[in-house]
């Protein structure tokens, strides 16, 4: 026994070195996480391989953290070594902004006018806790531009280990949409459709300002059809993307033919489409209530043929948001938080690239949308929750409804489609 001890102790051995020999000849990484969360995908390759030259990236985690932000530094390191050996251009800096005790203000300050928001952490040094300001960002520049990689997530409702845990899933997407953004040499261009009652621009601004670091955004109004109709269509062919943002009046049988003949050679569209007229400002009258009534924008031919049904309905779901109320007068008025069921939290399924990494979604006096059988690709992106349900239309809506309690037993099963996106070489519905 003490002889096959010593022969097996000398395999071992000669074991260990021949894989220290291996080990000096060849550099492999592995990734071993349960979740291979550091190995990238290929279009997270394709983002930092794209960058030619130099692609400084500074970190701004760097200095004593707590445990739960030492981990996301860990982990930001850890993926930002995978990308650095996908393109060794890249230059990876971890620095603590706040460092100069003498300058901080003024940084803090910089840093915010940057539009880099801080969050509060307990830093805890030589027994003693004190409450410091800590920057979760990285900014990563290339040849003389710069994107701002928000490292920390929110999350609703959750607390900071879960927001971590959350960023961390979360860190190839920030750094690959950053090297993507820098990337970017031709933009695709985005049409805004104007022309019937589609919502004003101020309710636009925030979403066309974050769409513009990837595309070029440009107005088009429908009202030239009926007189030039392919001049029209020649224009909106200038554009890949028509976004129809909530739409108040009919389409004629023209419009809708351009847009399906736009469809047809190779556009793609948005249609944000609100069915039913309901609205929470017009709930506040003297009676707190509204009716809630079918709005006919002349389309419902055009969607189904493509596949897809709107139905003339209000979502009522027990996993909703809140609206603010008011109660009292002038400097007594308080301002208080009720639950609103015609306003629906929905969260993504993340099973297309398209719904991937969002957060919780407010929906507003949502309408459920049927998927019909045909030759085109269905993707539900957005459904409402398993205790959700469909009310019909018309419908008086009041305010007093925040005080009742809602029957669960008339809830369910749930998951209402709210978000469909359909895929396919489009054949004209006309």
């Amino acid at each position: 026994m003490g002889k096959g001890l010593f022969i097996s102790g000398i395999k071992a051995l000669l074991g260990l070195i021949l894989l220290n020999f291996l080990a000096f000849q060849v550099y492999v990484r592995f990734d071993l996480t349960e979740d291979q969360r550091y190995t990238l995908s290929e279009a997270a390759r394709d983002a930092v391989n794209n960058l030619q030259g130099e692609v400084v990236i500074d970190v701004l985690m760097d200095g004593e953290l707590p445990p739960e932000f030492l981990r996301l530094r860990k982990e930001s390191r850890q993926i930002l070594e995978e990308f650095a050996e996908e393109n060794p251009g890249l230059v990876i800096n971890y620095v603590n902004p706040l460092e100069e005790e003498t300058q901080v203000e003024a940084t803090i300050a910089q840093l915010q006018g940057l539009g880099l928001t801080p969050v509060n952490i307990t830093v805890e040094n030589t027994g003693k806790t004190t409450q410091e300001l800590l920057f979760p960002w990285a900014l990563v520049t290339h040849e003389e531009r710069t994107v701002k990689v928000p490292l920390l997530k929110n999350k609703l409702g959750a607390s900071t280990e879960d927001r971590v845990n959350n960023s961390v899933q979360n860190l190839e997407y920030a750094f690959s949409d950053a090297f993507y953004k820098l990337g970017i040499t031709d933009k695709k261009r985005v049409a805004v459709l104007k022309g019937n009652g589609q919502l004003a621009d101020r309710y636009l601004a925030d979403f066309l300002t974050t769409i513009q670091d990837y595309y070029n955004i440009g107005a088009i109004t429908l009202d030239s059809v009926a007189s030039n109709a392919e001049g029209t269509l020649a224009t909106l062919q200038e554009y890949d993307l028509a976004l129809i943002a909530k739409p108040t009046q009919a389409f004629t049988d023209e419009e809708k033919y351009i847009l399906d003949q736009y469809m047809v050679k190779g556009g793609a569209s948005i249609w944000l489409v609100d069915p039913v007229a309901a609205e929470l400002d017009s709930l506040f009258n003297n009676e707190g209530k509204s009716l809630a009534f079918s709005r006919d924008l002349n389309i419902n031919d055009l969607l189904f043929r493509y596949g897809v049904r709107v139905n003339p309905n209000l979502v009522n779901d027990l996993y909703f948001t809140q609206v603010v109320l008011a109660s009292g007068e002038g400097n007594n008025a308080q301002y208080n938080p009720v639950p609103w069921f015609y306003h629906p939290m929905v969260f993504s399924p993340e099973n297309h690239p398209v719904n991937s990494n969002i957060e919780a979604l407010r929906f507003q006096f949502a309408s459920v949308l049927d998927t019909l059988p045909n030759a085109y690709k269905k993707t539900v992106l957005l459904q409402s929750s398993p205790l959700s349900k469909a009310d019909g239309i018309p419908r008086t809506i009041s305010l007093d409804m925040i005080e009742s309690e809602p029957d669960r037993e008339t809830y369910g099963p749930g998951g209402l489609p709210l978000a469909v996106l359909v895929e396919g070489e489009f054949k004209s519905a006309y």
